[in-house]
């Protein structure tokens, strides 16, 4: 079983899938101009408990499998008869993927057409990283560059040494992601520390991320700010904003 919503941009479409168990799983198909990119998720519920991702606030239930994964891709690829077009996959859906990284693993080494691949990792298990085939993307999620600031979010992440090591130690494309949220991480003190740990890390580049309001958490109004922070230090660095979040398939929105 299959349902879609679209967003009001006409960008973003959320699809639904009834897996084992009765559970609804969600996927994303967004259309670029220049690729298209499906996004999936890769458990249900999660057991890291971040607060900026609406999954956090959901125990973890249970692993996707490989061929339920691979099975979603498939059936918005058809639907959107997309088969043979430059495609994205991206592991940034609900749940962690290193914590389902065999079934994942499986979905990349055996994807039936041509396809790129994308990973989010929350900071929870870093050391996992380097099992993943050497030509997927990694986005390290770095909330905050002060270690209380990063457990208030992410009670079980891991030590920001960890991260550093991990990042620079990945040696295919890579970066730090970060959801920018008012009064928390989007003051000039937390890019001055971003762009050392950037540094630090071998100058991997940041991506500043719109940040999508989960229970009182709401998005920075200091983007530009930010970005201008950022590149006066020599990073190099993005602002980027997804569609969808009026039907919940932006960044952090699934909640299943």
């Amino acid at each position: 079983m299959k349902t879609v919503r679209i967003d009001s941009s006409g960008i973003t479409k959320r699809y639904e899938f009834k897996v084992y168990g009765g559970h609804i799983v969600r996927a994303a198909y967004i259309k670029r101009p220049e690729k298209h990119i499906i996004c999936l998720s890769t458990q249900i519920g999660c057991a890291n408990g971040c607060l900026f991702c609406s999954t956090g606030t959901i125990p973890l239930i249970q692993n996707l499998t490989a061929d339920e994964m691979r099975e979603m891709a498939r059936q918005i690829q058809v639907t959107e008869r997309i088969l043979y077009e430059p495609l994205l996959i991206s592991f940034m859906g609900s749940g962690e993927p290193l914590d389902n990284l065999k079934n994942v693993i499986h979905v990349i080494k055996h994807f039936p057409t041509f396809a790129r691949f994308a990973v989010s990792v929350s900071g929870t298990g870093v050391n996992r990283v380097h099992r993943l085939p050497g030509y997927v993307k990694v986005q390290f999620t770095l909330i905050s560059p002060f270690e209380e600031r990063r457990k208030m979010m992410q009670p079980n992440v891991d030590p920001l040494d960890s991260l550093e090591r991990t990042a620079m130690a990945y040696s295919w494309l890579k970066e730090f992601n970060v959801p920018l949220i008012a009064d928390f991480n989007d003051d000039y003190e937390s890019m001055e520390a971003i762009a050392k740990f950037s540094n630090s890390s071998g100058g991997i580049p940041v991506k500043l991320n719109r940040f999508h309001p989960i229970g009182q958490l709401r998005p920075s109004t200091q983007a530009e700010q930010c970005l201008k922070a950022l590149k006066e230090h020599g990073i190099e660095a993005e602002y980027y904003e997804t569609d969808g979040e009026d039907i919940f398939a932006a960044c952090g929105q699934f909640d299943c």
